[in-house]
């Protein structure tokens, strides 16, 4: 079995390559927005979860749902 790809199936595999590399974030823009509005919430509200459960004496599974 030989194992060197021709020269169609390497342009045609770089092709295939380049447009999944184009249609990907195209595809993910939707999603971008909310992760980005998660990870502001996440950083924001971390050093209140880590706060409270010391300060007020609840327990960290009261705190986070």
């Amino acid at each position: 079995m030989d194992r060197n790809w021709s020269k169609t199936i390497r342009c045609l595999a770089l092709i295939l390559a380049l447009v999944g590399i184009i249609w990907f974030p195209l595809a993910a823009r939707i999603l971008i927005g909310p992760l980005v509005i998660a990870a502001l919430l996440a950083y924001a509200l971390y050093p209140a979860v880590t706060f409270l459960p010391v300060r007020a004496k609840l327990g960290r599974n009261l705190l986070v749902p």
